[in-house]
């Protein structure tokens, strides 16, 4: 009943702002209409009230056979849904509700939606997920001490093809399920999604985040990771942990005591090395520490600075070779140090690549003279902004250099010697444009 009064009122509203934003004569054309339909139910067996929302997110096979997003619905526990489909083929749908500890037991069914056809029947039931409690004691912190921003926390990690992968976590501040929290006395309560059977617990806070305003970027946690192990202080990896067995149910009593960090300082920042040029190889320098790592990752990202695209991970490694299409994008590293039992700060250094510049020559040659036209761009640099320092070359002797503005120039040689002979014009660059030569032929008469 909920979707229905809801799906009527978006299209009342939808005619009203048509016809008040429509200019006078206009022809309204209707929209298009969806190639399909997919309806179904979603209920549970957890006592999640009505005014909860699940998510449907449907994915469509592409050539290949892969699935691809294709587009998300927020639809009312405890009701019916439809949904459209925008055009025939097969899809996925997939269902979640967050934040409530439960999941659907069966398989994501995979429909097949014919051109004006409404499937029925895709129906998903939610139960609830075996749970895991245990109380935390705290040496030398408060739990509610962490800001906003590095919140202490409990994550289950499951093992997914050799590497261990956050399913669920609960922190101090969390919503959906009451139930699901690290409350202030320091029992916490999570849940451990289907189909996993067992998870090891990681009990920790994140570094500061890079945009942040109640703490330093990339600040360390002020509590040492810690792994439930059996024991009361923990383990220091997650390969020392022990297994927490949920198949054959909630489990309880598994009670840690974490305690503040040591924590390696830094003593000099990170920073890139090398040419910022496309082609040429950039390495990171970790900086120091008052204490030395044992292991430093980096991870190398990049995009178009004017905010045209997203920044992506493009490399890990020391050192990274820019690839050709990078001009005018920035690119950064993170520099994460470890060392066992510290906790480290993240340190982010960048770099502007610089755009490719070409010289074009044109010469007017005289009597012992010649007149050089120098123009110079660049790829994603602004014209007006190319500006530096041109000079002009014979047989590897400077003869004149000239300032270049706004990509031009013009360099005035004399007494050259009669004849045809070769000379080169050599760009500086500036922090926005690599440095280019050119080389051409000038008969001086």
């Amino acid at each position: 009943m909920r979707s229905l009064m809801r799906a009527a009122m978006v299209a009342v509203l939808g005619l009203v702002a048509s016809v008040l934003v429509a200019p006078a004569g206009a022809v309204q054309l209707p929209a298009a209409a969806p190639a399909g339909r997919i309806s179904g139910s979603v209920t549970n067996t957890a006592g999640i009230p009505d005014t909860v929302d699940a998510r449907i997110t449907l994915s469509r096979r592409v050539a290949g056979g892969s699935f691809v997003k294709e587009a998300s619905f927020d639809e009312p526990m405890g009701g019916a849904f439809v949904v459209p489909v925008a055009s025939a083929g097969t899809y996925r749908v997939h269902a979640e509700v967050e934040g409530w500890g439960v999941s659907v037991r069966a398989a994501d069914p995979v429909v097949t939606v014919a051109q004006g056809q409404t499937i029925t029947g895709v129906d998903f039931l939610f139960e609830a997920d075996p749970t895991i409690s245990g109380t935390i004691s705290t040496d030398g912190f408060n739990l509610d001490a962490p800001n906003a921003q590095q919140p202490f926390r409990v994550e289950a990690l499951a093992n997914s093809g050799g590497s261990w992968t956050v399913v669920a976590t609960v922190a101090r501040r969390t919503f959906g399920s009451p139930r699901l929290k690290i409350r202030p006395d320091g029992t916490f309560t999570l849940a451990v999604p289907y189909p996993h059977t067992s998870a090891r617990l990681r009990f920790s806070q994140p570094h500061c985040p890079e945009f942040a305003h109640a703490c330093v970027a990339g600040a360390a946690p002020q509590v040492l990771t810690t792994y439930w192990d059996g024991t009361p202080a923990g383990a220091l990896t997650v390969e020392d942990a022990v297994d927490v067995d949920v198949s054959g149910g909630s489990v309880t009593d598994r009670d840690i005591t974490v305690r503040t960090a040591p924590q390696l300082s830094v003593t000099s920042k990170a920073r890139i090395t090398g040419n910022p040029w496309p082609g040429q190889v950039l390495t990171a320098s970790p900086g120091t520490y008052s204490t030395a790592p044992t292991n430093v990752d980096y991870r190398w990202e990049a995009g178009p600075i004017d905010g045209t695209g997203q920044r992506r991970v493009v490399g890990t490694g020391r050192t990274f070779r820019v690839p050709s299409s990078y001009s005018g994008w920035g690119v950064t590293v993170t520099v994460v140090p470890t060392r066992l039992g510290y906790e480290a700060p993240i340190s982010r250094a960048g770099a502007r690549i610089k755009g490719t510049s070409r010289i074009g020559l044109r010469a007017k040659a005289g009597k012992r003279t010649a007149t050089v036209s120098v123009t110079v761009k660049a790829l994603a640099v602004p014209q007006s902004k190319i500006n530096g320092k041109a000079s002009i070359y014979a047989k590897g002797k400077r003869i004149k250099t000239v300032n270049v503005r706004g990509g031009k120039a013009t360099i005035k040689i004399a007494k050259q010697k009669k004849g045809k002979r070769t000379y080169t014009v050599r760009f500086s660059g500036n922090w926005l444009t690599t440095p280019s030569e050119r080389s051409m032929k000038i008969a001086i008469r």
